[in-house]
């Protein structure tokens, strides 16, 4: 992932082949080159061709968010409605190599878990890893690295005393 982009690849188990290859992120053309789109991947910028794909590709404008299956020539193959279900169920143990940094907003509260929306899809957080009351609507924060997880929530806004100025009796 980078910025509002992402590759996701599907391997098989047995030796690692390549079964899918989905890039997400705002829809660019290719340039000079006709039927051609460009994304983002982790070697950098990449162009693909739109394929048989162009009819599909018709509603979507300039910048729109849009995810695409290409095959191992960066020919688009199909136009995919692409969401992240994430679910962060424990810390990680000791020694563990990860970093996860995501923002979004508290959209539901079901028994231990918080759903949080982000820019990459839906997060279902577990609450035992250490995440503070929170409420539907809240921006929230989450911040992996290594072992250590921190939860950030925005300042609640307090209602500021006021003091009576009516006579007292």
């Amino acid at each position: 992932m980078h910025d509002r982009h992402s590759v996701v690849e599907v391997r098989k188990r047995t030796d690692g082949s390549l079964v899918h290859r989905f890039l997400s992120g705002p829809m660019t053309s290719g340039g000079d080159t006709p039927r051609t789109l460009r994304w983002w991947g982790p070697d950098g910028d990449q162009t693909v061709n739109v394929g048989t794909q162009e009819e599909q590709l018709t509603n979507h404008r300039e910048g729109d968010p849009l995810t695409v299956e290409v095959d191992d020539t960066n020919t688009i193959t199909g136009v995919h409605d692409l969401q992240f279900d994430l679910q962060v169920s424990q810390a990680p143990p000791a020694g563990s190599d990860v970093q996860l940094l995501l923002s979004g907003t508290v959209t539901k509260l079901k028994s231990n878990f918080v759903f949080v929306r982000t820019p990459v899809g839906l997060v279902m957080l577990n609450s035992k890893i250490g995440i503070p009351p929170v409420k539907v609507g809240q921006p929230l924060t989450l911040h992996i690295d290594h072992e250590h997880v921190t939860v950030t929530l925005p300042p609640t806004k307090t209602a500021t005393p006021r003091r009576n100025t009516s006579p007292m009796h």
